[in-house]
C-alpha cells in the first residue's frame, strides 16, 4: 500500500474501533438480548407515561427513544467492562497478588451511562426542535389556539427539559437494572478489604444490602461490581471486540501534537488530560503545551516499531508445551491475543507500526494502545523492537550483554554482569533455541525480555547481527528518591541512590533489609518472618520505593499480606504477620533514609493546604516547560433511594471549594512525578536534536534505545538531571511561585539544602543502569 492507502486503512480502523460497530456488527446475528432490552425500556416508557408518579429519573428517560437508549447501554458497558478487565489483568501481572481489585463498579458504569445519554439528548435536541415547529404550522389550520396544539405534541415527544446532570445516575442506575435481565451481564458483591471510589464523575453508588464495618458505617466491606453475563460471549462472537481493530497499533504516523490541539489518532476527537481522580477540575482555560514538550512526545510517538517474529515462533512453542510450569509463564489468553494482533496485522501487509502517545497533567507520558504498547507487560515488550535497525559496534555489544544481565536480575558492577553473560552463553544460547528443552529463563526476573535478548546475543555469537533493533535500556535507582535526593542535595540519600560516583552500585533497598536484620529488637519477629518468606532486598523494596508516591502505609501491610497468603498462610494468620512487620521495615527505612524525605514531604503538604485554603490551585512550571496545575475540589454528598430498583445511593456533587486535604494528600507525589517527567521529556528532546536518534522507548524512568547509542543516551540524560537541579533551589522556586499566585507571604520557607554537589551525576555510572 502506499502512503495514502494506508492513511485511509487507518481512518478505517479508527472509525470501526468504537465498540457500537461491534454491536452493530453482531446485532442481526444474535438479536434477542438486545431486543428484549428495548422491550423492557418501552414498557418502562408506558408505565411512566401512564402513571400518575414521576421518578426523578423519568424526564432524562423519557427524552431518548428506547433503541437510543438500548446503543448507548451496550456501547458503555462493553467499552467499560474492556477497560477494567485489561486494568484487572496488568495489576495482577504487575504485583505479587493473585487478586485485583480494578473492577468495574455498578457506581462508575451508572455514571458513564448516564452521561453518554446526555451528550446524545444534546445532539438530538436541535433535531425535535425543527420537528416542534413543523407539526405546530401543519396543525395550524386544525387549532386556532397555538397553546394546546403545543401541549398535545409534547405529549407525543420526548420531553425536551433535562438539564441537571444529577440526574445522570439516576437514568444510569435504572438502565443497569433493566439491562441485568438479557443475561449480558451480571451484578455481585465483591469483598473488599478497604473501599475505594472507581469511578470519575462526582457520583457514588452504595447498595442497601451492604456489609458495614463496625462503628464505621461510611465504609462498607463489600460492593457492586459488574461482570460478563452468561450470554455475553455469544453476543460479542468467538474473538469478542478484543480481537477487534480496536487494539491494533497505527498503520501511519499519529497526528502530531501541537501547541493547543491534541495529537495521537486520525479521527479521535481531542483526548483530554487525564484526571488524578473524580474531584480533579479539567486544565484551565488558555493551558498549552511548551515547545519541547510537545516536540519530545511527538518523537517519541514518531517511532517506528515491527514486530521480532522469532520471538513469536519461540512463544507458539511454549504455548503447545503440556508443561504447566511452561504454561503458566505463558499467560496463555494473552500470548494468543498477540498472536491474533500479529496475524490481522500480517508479517508482509503491514510489517511496520506506531504507538500514539498522551500525557497527563502532571506531564506523565503514556501509550495509547490499550492492550500491545511499549510501556507495557514483559510480554509485550518482548514481542516489540524497533523498525530501524543500527549497526552494532563494540560499544554496542557491552551495553546488549549488559541488558542480558539486568533482564534476568544480575546486580552489581557493570563488569560483573558483562562476566556472568559471558560465563553463561552457551546456556543463554540454548534457551533461546528450544526454550520448552532449556529452561534457565523461567528464573529470569524478566523472563520475555531475557528470551528476547538472548535471541540478539546468539546472532550476535553466530557472526549474523549486521543491524541490532532491540530496544536496550538503563533504569533508576528508585528514581523517586533520587529525585527528592537533588531537591534536598542530601549526601547520604544521594549516595544510596547512586547520584555519587562508586566503584559498586549502592543497593538503596538491600540497605533497608541489611537495618532489618541489626534491629535486636524485631529479631524474633524476623525470626518467625523468615520461615516463610526471605528478608532480602525485594521484600524491603515492596515499602521503600512507594516512600515518594505517598501510598501510605495501610497500603504496603496490605501488600505484605498477600505475600504471605501467596506462602500458603491463611488470611488472618497473613495479616497479622503483615501487621507485626509492617513497624520494623519502616523502622528500617527511617533509619536508613533519615529525616530528609518527611521534611520535604510535610513542608509541601503545608504549601498546597495553605495555598488551596487562600483559593487557589497548585500551578507550576516545570523544567521542561510543562505547566502543571493540581487542581482538587471537595464534594458535598446527600443519600437517594428510587423505589424501582434494589438498592440506594449517595449522590456526590463537586463543589467550588478546593479541598486543602487532598491537595495537601496529592502534592508530594504529585511533584515528584512531575519531575522524573521533567527529566524524561528533556532527553528525549535533547537526543532529537542530535538528528542521529530517532528511535525511543521511554516507560518513566526506564530509558531505551538501540545498544550502539546507549553510551550517549547515558551521556544526555546525565546532563539533562544536572541542568534541572544544578545551580537551582527548585523548592523555593517552587514556593515563591505560589506566593505570587495566592498574593500571600504567609508560606514557610523552604527546609535548608544540603552540600551534596550534583555536577557528581556526570560520572556516576550508576546513576542510571
Amino acid at each position: 500500500m502506499n502512503h495514502k492507502q494506508l492513511h485511509e486503512e487507518q481512518e478505517k480502523r479508527e472509525r470501526q474501533s468504537d465498540p457500537s460497530y461491534a454491536i452493530a456488527s453482531e446485532l442481526d446475528r444474535i438479536a434477542h438480548s438486545p431486543r428484549d432490552f428495548i422491550a423492557s425500556v418501552r414498557e418502562k416508557r408506558d408505565e411512566l407515561l401512564r402513571g400518575n408518579y414521576r421518578p426523578i429519573y423519568a424526564i432524562p428517560f423519557l427524552s431518548l427513544t428506547p433503541e437510543q437508549l438500548c446503543e448507548v447501554t451496550l456501547k458503555t458497558t462493553i467499552s467499560n467492562l474492556l477497560i477494567f478487565e485489561r486494568k484487572n489483568r496488568e495489576q495482577v501481572e504487575n504485583s505479587s497478588s493473585s487478586e485485583s481489585d480494578e473492577f468495574l463498579s455498578v457506581s462508575h458504569l451508572a455514571c458513564a451511562i448516564g452521561k453518554n445519554c446526555r451528550e446524545l439528548r444534546k445532539k438530538d435536541v436541535s433535531h425535535h426542535r425543527e420537528v416542534n415547529v413543523k407539526e405546530l404550522f401543519e396543525r395550524k389550520g386544525k387549532y386556532k389556539d397555538l397553546t394546546k396544539a403545543w401541549k398535545e405534541i409534547k405529549e407525543n415527544l420526548p420531553v425536551n427539559k433535562w438539564k441537571e446532570k444529577d440526574r445522570d445516575v439516576y437514568l444510569g442506575a435504572i438502565l443497569i437494572h433493566l439491562f441485568e435481565a438479557t443475561q449480558l451481564i451480571r451484578l455481585r458483591l465483591y469483598p473488599i478489604r478497604s473501599y475505594r471510589s472507581e469511578e470519575t464523575e462526582v457520583h457514588r453508588l452504595e447498595f442497601g444490602d451492604v456489609e458495614v464495618k463496625q462503628g464505621a458505617p461510611s465504609t462498607p466491606k463489600k460492593m457492586w461490581i459488574v461482570e460478563r453475563g452468561r450470554d455475553f460471549e455469544n453476543f460479542l462472537g468467538s474473538k469478542g471486540v478484543l480481537s477487534t481493530v480496536a487494539h491494533l497499533p497505527m498503520l501511519v504516523q499519529p497526528k502530531s501534537w501541537e501547541v493547543k490541539e491534541a495529537g495521537g489518532f486520525l479521527t479521535a476527537l481531542p483526548r483530554p488530560l487525564i484526571p488524578a481522580k473524580y474531584n480533579h477540575l479539567p486544565q484551565p482555560k488558555g493551558w498549552a503545551i511548551s515547545n519541547s514538550f510537545r516536540e519530545a512526545v511527538n518523537s517519541l510517538q514518531n517511532t517506528e516499531w515491527t514486530f521480532s517474529y522469532e520471538q513469536l515462533e519461540l512463544m507458539k512453542k511454549c504455548l503447545d508445551c503440556p508443561d504447566n510450569e511452561i504454561r503458566d509463564k505463558c499467560k496463555e489468553d494473552k500470548v494468543q491475543f498477540f498472536l491474533n494482533i500479529e496475524k490481522e496485522m500480517g508479517r508482509n501487509k503491514h510489517p511496520n507500526f506506531y504507538f500514539p502517545y498522551h500525557f497527563d497533567y502532571r506531564g506523565r507520558v503514556y501509550s495509547s494502545k490499550s492492550f500491545l504498547q511499549p510501556q507495557g507487560s514483559d510480554t509485550e515488550k518482548s514481542l516489540l523492537q524497533f523498525s530501524e535497525g543500527k549497526e552494532m559496534t563494540d560499544k554496542g555489544v557491552e551495553w546488549l550483554k549488559i541488558h542480558v544481565g539486568n533482564q534476568f536480575g544480575i546486580r552489581g558492577p557493570f563488569d560483573d554482569r558483562i562476566k556472568w553473560v559471558e560465563d553463561n552463553e552457551s546456556e543463554i544460547i540454548l534457551c533461546s533455541k528450544d526454550p520448552v528443552k532449556n529452561r534457565r529463563w523461567l528464573e529470569a526476573a524478566k523472563p520475555w525480555c531475557f528470551l528476547r535478548a538472548a535471541i540478539e546475543l546468539r546472532h550476535l555469537s553466530e557472526g549474523k547481527l549486521n543491524q541490532t533493533h532491540l530496544p536496550v535500556g538503563v533504569d533508576g535507582t528508585c528514581n523517586g528518591l533520587q529525585h527528592i535526593a537533588a531537591l534536598s542535595r542530601d549526601n547520604t540519600l544521594g549516595k544510596l541512590t547512586n547520584l555519587i560516583p562508586s566503584d559498586v552500585p549502592n543497593d538503596i533497598y538491600k540497605s533497608v533489609a541489611d537495618a532489618m536484620m541489626v534491629n535486636r529488637f524485631s529479631a524474633s519477629i524476623i525470626e518467625e518472618i523468615g520461615k516463610f518468606i526471605d528478608i532480602d532486598r525485594r521484600f524491603t523494596k515492596a515499602a521503600t520505593m512507594t516512600i515518594p508516591y505517598g501510598i501510605g502505609r495501610s497500603k504496603v501491610t496490605e501488600k505484605y499480606a498477600s505475600m504471605f497468603e501467596e506462602q500458603g498462610l491463611n488470611k488472618y494468620r497473613a495479616k497479622n504477620l503483615a501487621k507485626t512487620i509492617s513497624p520494623v521495615v519502616w523502622e528500617a527505612i527511617d533509619s536508613t533514609l533519615g529525616n530528609t524525605v518527611f521534611e520535604i514531604q510535610g513542608w509541601l503538604q503545608k504549601v498546597a493546604k495553605s495555598v488551596s485554603e487562600s483559593g487557589q490551585p497548585i500551578d507550576w512550571e516545570t523544567p521542561c516547560g510543562f505547566r502543571f496545575v493540581q487542581r482538587i475540589v471537595e464534594t458535598n454528598e446527600s443519600r437517594k433511594k428510587i423505589n424501582d430498583i434494589p438498592f440506594s445511593f449517595t449522590l456526590r456533587k463537586r463543589v467550588k471549594k478546593f479541598s486543602a486535604s487532598e491537595q495537601k494528600q496529592k502534592i508530594f507525589p504529585n511533584l515528584i512525578h512531575a519531575l522524573d517527567a521533567s527529566h524524561m521529556i528533556g532527553t528525549v528532546h535533547a537526543l532529537q536534536k542530535r538528528k542521529k536518534h530517532r528511535s525511543f522507548c521511554m516507560i518513566h524512568d526506564d530509558f531505551r534505545t538501540h545498544a550502539p547509542n546507549m553510551p550517549e543516551l547515558n551521556e544526555v540524560l546525565r546532563e539533562e538531571f544536572i541542568r534541572i537541579y544544578d545551580s537551582k533551589n527548585l523548592l523555593a522556586e517552587f514556593v515563591e511561585t505560589q506566593r505570587g499566585r495566592c498574593k500571600s507571604t504567609n508560606l514557610p520557607d523552604p527546609p535548608s539544602l544540603g552540600e551534596l554537589d550534583i555536577s557528581q551525576v556526570q560520572n556516576s555510572d550508576y546513576f542510571f543502569s
